[in-house]
């Protein structure tokens, strides 16, 4: 059996638009667009199991995105796009989690991190 791969688009812009017609063109990927300022946009979103939420910074309407918090711990797993075309950027948000039962787990969760964004987070003692 086939698992299918779903793409949730948000927002107005043009951008949105062009690359909702170019992922529409890849084989086994279902791409969904949805207004994320209907009261019930979250839950629907949810309910996909999206691979993938991609939203348009520029676009006034959606801001920051409220929800992005909710929707990645819900969806272990889930990546969400946050694109920033003024600048040519691509912020990436991820669901990764850990189980954690004390504080040394913990700190072993923050040492990876920062070893994760290398030479970022370090500075001279």
């Amino acid at each position: 059996m086939k698992t299918r791969q779903v793409a949730i688009l948000c927002g107005k812009s043009l951008f949105i638009a062009g690359l909702e017609s170019s992922l529409n063109r890849k084989v086994g990927l279902e791409v969904v667009r949805i207004n994320p300022a209907l009261p019930d946009a979250l839950r629907q979103m949810s309910a996909l199991r999206p691979s993938v939420i991609i939203f348009d910074s520029g676009d006034k309407a959606l801001g920051d995105f409220p929800g992005a918090a909710q929707l990645l711990r819900e969806n272990p797993g889930m990546t969400i796009l946050r694109l920033e075309l003024e600048s040519s950027n691509v912020t990436i948000l991820s669901s990764e989690q850990q189980s954690v039962t004390n504080s040394e787990e913990i700190v072993d969760v923050i040492r990876k991190a920062i070893g994760r964004n290398g030479e970022k987070g370090t500075y001279p003692t």
